[in-house]
């Protein structure tokens, strides 16, 4: 009995060191990212410009931003010389008020970075990657945002921590050789602990268990050790992208989970390029970045056979998308966007379009998600492609690229969802 309390002692005290280290992820997740999420009951009044939530809502947007501004200007301790820092800020905050995984705020670095990826120019060690919030929370902040769910039931601020994960990965590039795959999650960069949500959920359950008496001690000890551990090299999901996707030189030791194993590797950086389109015993390897539909019209000349691989089709924008699919859809074809809740929102329509008679056949598996599932779903709905190779990933979430600009200054720019493809509108019923 007296090792059980000794061990519900130490286990309440690794909860705490960690409880603190994930406090700190949460303000550093919510400074470096410029998270707008409610996490406790508490508000901030300002007089003269929000009495009151239902004041807010009656008051324009426009208006409120204004005087927001001229609150700031006229009542922060220091002076603000540089307005642009507000309308970044403003962009950022009401980007990731969102809490959509395919919607994020880029600053200056990060945008040209994002740009720079868009045509086939990668940094780091060659992956892609998002952040994976805890579905339960997102669904509680979007009825928060809707107002089916009031202030006063706050999302878990430490359920709000995100898991890094893979989405893609360079062919050929030192992340490939060292044996990462799209949706393996990041634990460790150069010993540094990557907190998530998952671990917190992990403490709250030994936590749980120990109070019932049902914990077994040795996995107990086992936990409390490795909380302990992390609790003393934490950093946010955001540096660890950080850390993975930028820079040319010297290597990165990377601990990344794939199921229930852990596998680890030494990775070198490097600049490396990927092209749009190469062609391997009369097959295209399709990649969806600046150029694709240049050269995919180059090669279609006299052509009456098109035979695509879009596996690892990851990288793209939706503008290249639309491009490739002017060239191969037939006039007035396209597909639909739809919200979360299956509204039509808008329809995409090939103006132009192809009126030829390829015969089209493409490649795909479970690395085919985003514009290259788009593309090949469109294509088999409209072109009759043959499309063959297991289930692809089921993300076919329409995303565009913005700038934020301030007179002719680039400030940065976000990636914004603007809805859910569906090739009919029988489909998303």
């Amino acid at each position: 009995m007296q090792d059980g309390v000794k061990s519900l002692a130490a286990a309440v005290a690794v909860l705490s060191i960690a409880g603190a280290g994930a406090a700190g992820i949460v303000v550093r997740q919510k400074i470096e990212v410029g998270t707008s999420i409610p996490v406790s009951g508490r508000s901030i009044q300002l007089e003269g410009l929000l009495a009151s939530n239902d004041g807010m809502s009656q008051m324009p947007p426009s208006e409120f931003f204004f005087k927001l501004t001229q609150l700031l200007e006229s009542q922060y301790v220091d002076p603000i010389s540089d307005k642009t820092v507000l309308s970044a800020g403003a962009v950022r905050g009401m980007i990731l008020s969102l809490a959509d995984p395919y919607s994020t705020y880029l600053d200056d670095a990060s945008y040209e970075q994002h740009l720079q990826r868009l045509k086939g120019i990668h940094e780091g060690v060659g992956v892609e990657l998002y952040l994976r919030y805890d579905q339960e929370e997102i669904n509680k902040l979007q009825a928060i945002g809707d107002g089916s769910l009031t202030p006063s039931e706050p999302v878990d601020a430490f359920m709000m921590i995100p898991e890094l994960v893979i989405s893609s990965v360079v062919q050929g590039s030192p992340a490939d050789l060292a044996g990462l795959q799209p949706g393996d999650r990041i634990l460790e960069v150069n010993d540094l602990h990557l907190l998530s949500s998952l671990e917190v959920k992990k403490l709250r359950e030994l936590t749980e268990l120990v109070e019932l008496g049902d914990a077994d001690e040795d996995e107990l000890n086992r936990i409390r050790d490795e909380f302990r551990e992390m609790a003393e090299s934490i950093i946010t999901p955001t540096r660890g992208m950080e850390h993975l996707q930028t820079g040319t030189a010297g290597s990165i030791d990377i601990v990344w989970e794939r199921g229930d194993e852990e596998l680890t590797a030494a990775v070198d950086k490097t600049d490396l390029s990927s092209v749009p389109l190469t062609i391997v015993d009369g097959v295209i390897k399709l990649n969806l970045i600046e150029g694709a539909a240049d050269q995919l019209e180059a090669h279609l000349a006299d052509q009456t056979e098109l035979n695509l691989d879009l596996r690892g089709g990851q990288i793209g924008s939706s503008e290249e998308l639309m491009k490739v699919m002017n060239l191969l859809l037939p006039p007035g074809k396209g597909g639909f966007l739809y919200d979360a809740e299956n509204n039509l929102k808008s329809r995409i329509t090939i103006e132009e379009g192809s009126t030829s008679q390829l015969k089209i056949a493409v490649l795909v598996d479970e690395t085919t998600r985003g514009p290259a599932e788009i593309l090949a779903t469109a294509l088999a709905e409209y072109a009759d492609a043959e499309v063959s190779g297991p289930d692809m990933a089921d993300e076919m979430i329409w995303v565009e690229t913005r700038t934020v600009m301030s007179g002719s200054k680039v400030l940065g720019g976000y990636t914004l969802a603007i809805g859910e493809y569906q090739a009919t509108e029988e489909a998303a019923q």
